[in-house]
């Protein structure tokens, strides 16, 4: 089992003003406008282009977590510091769970291993578990009932749109109005592998889309679990009907997207390039 390592590097600001990009300019700012690079023993996450198709529903994102997110969301000590434009399957990526009744950061790969799997991936996409199933799923019914969840540290996500009349899906990012960083809702589990090496791993969870993400995602419509500060300890509770309770699309008026390029297909990009708006947005009705 190969571990997927990440370091993070600041990049210089690049300035949109004659493109009249003003509002995303500040976004990038604010983010830092850094990105992960992978180190000398790791690699991109095989295959994660087909892990996104498969999926059908957030395949990709965008994080930041650094030393002010320790304040921001009452963590028990600061968190690892990544930054990526990209954030694709099979990475180790920043979540927070419970441990000891605090808030605890740390990395995890992106796609869940149940415990029974030895370590190994399954050859079905884990990046994301549909809400419905949770309860009832082998992947997933062991962690959901035994308060195995967590939070995917995101600044916005990314999907894509079926355009009549163009072959190739129109990607969008997706971000909060009024937060820089928000949660996704995930679980989590633990798989020893023959080795005796513990791979911890986790899954987005999803559910139906709210009016926004069904013009956005228009084919599965399907949007991933957005969670604000005020629910976390409801998500985090190790029982689950205060979990459950949250499981709701996020209101669409409190939601912001653009379309971007297709510059972020490839996981390989990682950069500000990746949430740059392109051309005149379609209309889209809240």
């Amino acid at each position: 089992m190969k571990e997927w390592g990440v370091r993070a590097s600041l990049r210089r600001v690049i300035p949109l003003t004659e493109a009249g990009l003003t509002p995303y300019r500040q976004f990038c700012t604010d983010i830092a406008l850094c990105r992960v690079h992978r180190n000398a023993n790791a690699q991109t996450a095989p295959h994660a282009s087909l892990l996104l198709e498969s999926a059908g529903m957030c395949g990709r994102y965008v994080s930041r977590a650094d030393a002010a997110l320790e304040r921001a969301w009452h963590l028990s000590r600061p968190p690892p510091l990544f930054w990526s434009f990209n954030v694709a399957p099979g990475t180790n990526v920043p979540v927070v769970r419970l441990h000891d009744g605090q808030r605890h950061p740390l990395l995890m790969r992106w796609g869940l291993i149940p415990f029974w799997a030895k370590g190994k991936p399954p050859k079905y996409s884990t990046i994301n578990a549909r809400a419905e199933g949770v309860k009832t799923a082998a992947s997933y019914r062991g962690p959901w009932k035994r308060g195995q969840r967590c939070l995917f540290v995101v600044n916005g996500f990314y999907e894509w749109q079926v355009v009549p009349g163009q072959r190739v899906k129109q990607p969008w990012y997706v971000k909060l109005r009024e937060r820089e960083t928000f949660a996704l809702g995930g679980l989590w589990d633990t798989s020893v592998a023959e080795d005796g090496e513990r791979v911890e791993s986790a899954t987005i969870v999803t559910l139906p889309a709210n009016e926004l993400m069904c013009q956005i995602h228009n084919d599965k419509k399907r949007m991933p679990l957005v969670l604000d500060v005020p629910s976390f300890d409801a998500w985090l509770n190790p029982d689950s009907r205060n979990a459950e309770a949250e499981i709701r699309p996020y209101p669409s008026a409190d939601m912001e997207a653009w379309p971007v390029s297709t510059f972020v297909n490839k996981p390989a990009n990682d950069d500000e390039t990746c949430i740059a708006p392109v051309g005149d947005p379609p209309p889209i009705e809240r």
